[in-house]
């Protein structure tokens, strides 16, 4: 760690609801409902696509993984863009990248189409969580951006119950349109932020920034790194399985009538905007993000256990459960805070933008696990195994990591 003469902060670094936070929120808002609009629309586009029974859950999986990993190699490109070239202009070509991907979906007439175009827009929806939490972080006073990130994630989690909402009431083309348009609309209000001060003054230094290698190179650097990545697993574990396999779940689990994926997201997202908010406050409270991670890890593991063991739930029921995930995977504000916490300004937007799409792309083994556990013991007990190897490697991770709270980081890794 090579420490530097600290960079002005902007002068509203106090102000929680400031320029940078609001409007990357909003970029985040229309990312997020981008993400999440297939998961909510996979069974009526599908099937609309000519698609019917089992075919409809593995080409959805399939999509799925493409838009995964579309995010894992954007978040790489965009991650050491923003290290390099600068967070605003990463920013720019993110949101048009995955607006008009976005908008193509609109018009797709084929299955091989809709898959190449949730890939594109997986590269460009990439870039927005990381780089929008790196120049928050690096904006405000360090007392403050932990406060600053939940109001951005409270915002932009909105998104998620927006796609859920507009899944449930308009014809599935009109929802991808409504995103590429809303994306498209957001880029001209992104002129007015403000370059991380941080950033111009590594630039000015001549640092080298942006190597990704250096998590290679460096075996400390490789395994923050990685447990950066875990702590996250149980969040997407969640939103893979109990959300989006929604309806393939319920009827394992016996539910009388059809539950819906897009309304579980809604709820589900609904309720992780209030423990968002509430990781946010209790790590300000307790000076502490890895303790309030650890007991969000614990507390879902607790209801993800109980969930399991349910048989014959209403609907209602199935719901509230998702309600209850939905708080316990609130720790997303402080699991992309820690990543950005964790590394330099040289590295901080390559790690900050990468590690979220990493966590994200977990879907990707999780569905492979629950294809080859499935057809031997069957989606609940394949469910609960998943569940379990998510809980217990993220408590391994968070114990391995140091506090940063505190830390300055106006340095370079």
């Amino acid at each position: 760690m090579t420490t530097t003469q600290s960079a002005p902060l902007t002068a509203n670094a106090k102000n929680i609801f400031n320029a940078t936070v609001i409007i990357t929120a909003l970029g985040y808002m229309v990312d997020v409902y981008d993400i999440l609009i297939f998961s909510a629309l996979r069974t009526p586009s599908l099937i609309d696509l000519g698609l019917t029974g089992d075919a409809v859950t593995k080409t959805g999986m399939f999509i799925i993984n493409m838009q995964m990993t579309g995010l894992i190699i954007g978040g790489l490109i965009f991650g050491m863009l923003g290290d390099k070239i600068g967070r605003k202009k990463c920013l720019l070509g993110s949101i048009l990248l995955y607006s008009l991907a976005t908008l193509g979906c609109a018009v797709v007439q084929t299955v091989d189409q809709y898959a190449a175009l949730r890939f594109v827009a997986g590269l460009g929806l990439a870039g927005e969580v990381g780089i929008g939490v790196a120049l928050i972080t690096e904006n405000m006073k360090k007392e403050h951006r932990g406060l600053g990130v939940a109001v951005f994630t409270f915002i932009g989690i909105g998104g998620a119950v927006i796609a859920g909402v507009a899944a449930e009431l308009l014809p599935w083309r009109t929802c991808y349109l409504i995103g590429g348009i809303a994306g498209l609309l957001l880029l001209a209000t992104r002129s007015i932020l403000r370059e991380s001060g941080m950033f111009s003054k590594a630039h000015e230094d001549n640092v080298k920034r942006g190597d990704f290698l250096q998590f290679i190179k460096q075996p400390k650097l490789g395994l923050r790194y990685l447990y950066c990545v875990l702590i996250g697993v149980p969040i997407y574990f969640v939103i893979a399985i109990p959300w989006t396999l929604s309806p393939e779940l319920a009827k394992a689990m016996n539910v009388p009538f059809p539950v819906k994926a897009s309304i579980a997201l809604a709820i589900g997202y609904s309720f992780t905007m209030i423990g968002d908010l509430l990781a946010g406050i209790l790590s300000h409270i307790f000076k502490s993000r890895r303790i309030i991670i650890t007991g969000f890890i614990i507390f879902g593991g607790f209801v993800i256990g109980l969930f399991m063991q349910m048989r014959n739930l209403s609907v209602f029921e199935y719901y509230m459960f998702c309600a209850l995930l939905g708080v316990a995977i609130g720790y997303w504000v402080n699991m992309i805070t820690v990543a950005a916490e964790q590394f330099g300004t040289n590295l901080r937007a390559t790690a900050a933008t990468s590690i979220p799409n990493f966590v994200r792309a977990t879907t990707i083994p999780m569905y492979a696990m629950l294809g080859w556990l499935k057809p031997s013991m069957g989606i609940l007990s394949a469910t609960s195994v998943i569940a379990t190897i998510a809980i217990v490697l993220s408590l391994v991770a968070v114990s391995q990591l140091r506090e940063t709270f505190h830390e300055d980081l106006d340095y370079y890794s």
